[in-house]
């Protein structure tokens, strides 16, 4: 959008298309943007880090939230390995694990 097209695209045959203009794109966009912010907030905002974080520092935390999926039996994080990455959890469950100590 926006931009001039790269090529011309011609029917060889007879087709149907759906079609969506610029306007309706933008406005569904910037719906699921103000609706993907409003959803990180609110997470934020119920969390422990709210307690010992100003609104401002949240805000900014939002917007660097980034999505990532894990299936039943994936391994999020390990215990005993460096990780610089902090998750909260969206939605599904997890389980958390601690080797034994010997003693």
């Amino acid at each position: 959008f926006g931009c001039p097209r790269a090529a011309t695209v011609m029917a060889t045959k007879a087709c149907q298309l759906w079609c969506l203009d610029r306007y309706a794109y933008r406005g569904v966009v910037s719906q699921i943007r103000f609706n993907n912010r409003r959803e990180k907030l609110t997470l934020l905002t119920c969390n422990e880090i709210a307690q010992i974080l100003d609104k401002t520092t949240i805000e900014d935390l939002s917007l660097t939230l980034k999505p990532d999926k894990f299936f039943p039996g994936d391994v999020i994080l390990r215990e005993g390995e460096d990780n610089y990455t902090t998750y909260f959890i969206r939605s599904g469950i997890v389980e958390k694990r601690r080797r034994e100590s010997d003693g």
